[in-house]
């Protein structure tokens, strides 16, 4: 995951003008024993911070899905079929087979 999620911080990071300073400045201080050497490259550093809150998110949800999994399946079913009730006016005129007729076709999705 951590390679899918890299090229993002990467690009974030370069736009604000951090990359090149950061890596500078941790690529010195870990010389001196102050970084951590896998923490003195920013998009490492950001992927990682970034992979763990959401490990951290899913373990919360998981664990929630453990104490009431039958309350948890009605919230993620309700969210299901909410967000399929605001596809369903998208989807007007699409076949039972799944194959949109000519004139879905016109219409941009968001």
């Amino acid at each position: 995951m951590g390679t899918t999620f890299l090229p993002i911080v990467t690009n974030a990071t370069e736009k604000v003008g951090l990359l090149d300073k950061y890596n500078e400045f941790a690529g010195k201080a870990t010389g001196f024993g102050l970084v951590k050497k896998e923490d003195a490259n920013i998009q490492q550093y950001v992927t990682g911070k970034s992979l763990d809150g959401l490990y951290r998110i899913i373990g919360e949800e998981e664990k929630k899905i453990r104490c009431d999994p039958v309350g948890a399946g009605n919230a993620i079913l309700k969210r299901v079929f909410g967000a399929l009730k605001q596809v369903k006016p998208l989807l007007a005129g699409v076949s039972s087979c799944g194959t949109p007729p000519a004139q879905v076709h016109q219409h941009a999705l968001p």
